[in-house]
Parts: structure tokens; C-alpha cells; sequence
């Protein structure tokens, strides 16, 4: 599988000269650019020394504590007893956007099932459903 991180300059096949194309394009804009430009990646590791260079500050995020997670679960879902959002907050280390994605769907079972209420076995069977997505060994690369 070709990435940035072993795609050779010099070649390969045609997957790798076409990362290495569009990364050469990349790098060329970035060289040229007069402004101020923010870039996010969950793959930092994968950028070559001439991608990393062209960056001047770099600020790592990590993620959240299981005390953070319990505010962002409560702030995704107010009603729900603090009680069940702690249990999802201990127990599945995700980040917002998991946390988003589980809560989203938590609320719609709830609105199709004609209930006001999040339960917290909703939240559990959707949260191990997004752990599936989450789970590294088992999740296969997308794009590059």
C-alpha cells in the first residue's frame, strides 16, 4: 500500500508516482503560499521530512481524559442522567467526533422509537458499534 511515508521520489508503481505527484504539487503551493494556513491530520507520523519542514508550528492534541469525555457527553446530551454518562465516559475511550457520532444516533433511535429519552443501553450498543470503526488492528486505511 503506498502512503507518504514510503512512497519513493524516485518511482514505483503507479500509485506510488501518483502520491508522489500530488505530493510534489502540495509542496511546491506550500512553498509559494503568502498566509497564514491550518492543517489538521490524524497522521502525522506518516509526513515526510519535506511536509514536515513546511509547517512552522505544530500542536498535538490528545486525547481526552475520561473527565473531559464526560463533559462532552453531557454536553451532547443534556437530558440523560449524569449517572449513564459516566458509565460511557469510563468505559470507551473516544474522541468528540466519536462521542458526537454515538449520541446522533443514541437521538434518532430515540425520536424513531417515539421515546424522549437516550438510554444507556443505546448509548452502550452504539458506542461498541462505533469502537468497531475505532479499533486500529481491525480498521483498513482510506485515501492515500
Amino acid at each position: 500500500m503506498a502512503s507518504w511515508e514510503n512512497a519513493s521520489r524516485g518511482g514505483g508503481n503507479s500509485r506510488d508516482r501518483f502520491v508522489n505527484t500530488i505530493q510534489n504539487i502540495i509542496l511546491e503551493e506550500l512553498s509559494d503560499f503568502e498566509g497564514i494556513l491550518l492543517v489538521t491530520t490524524n497522521f502525522a507520523s506518516n509526513l515526510d521530512d519535506a511536509m514536515d519542514r513546511r509547517f512552522l508550528v505544530k500542536i498535538e492534541f490528545h486525547a481526552p481524559d475520561e473527565s473531559t469525555r464526560l463533559k462532552i457527553w453531557k454536553s451532547k446530551l443534556p437530558q440523560v442522567p449524569d449517572a449513564d454518562l459516566e458509565v460511557v465516559a469510563r468505559e470507551f475511550s473516544f474522541a468528540g467526533g466519536h462521542i458526537d457520532n454515538v449520541a446522533t444516533r443514541a437521538i434518532i433511535e430515540a425520536i424513531m422509537d417515539g421515546s424522549d429519552t437516550v438510554s444507556l443501553n443505546s448509548l452502550i450498543k452504539f458506542s461498541k458499534d462505533e469502537t468497531a470503526f475505532t479499533n486500529k488492528d481491525n480498521r483498513r486505511r482510506i485515501g492515500f
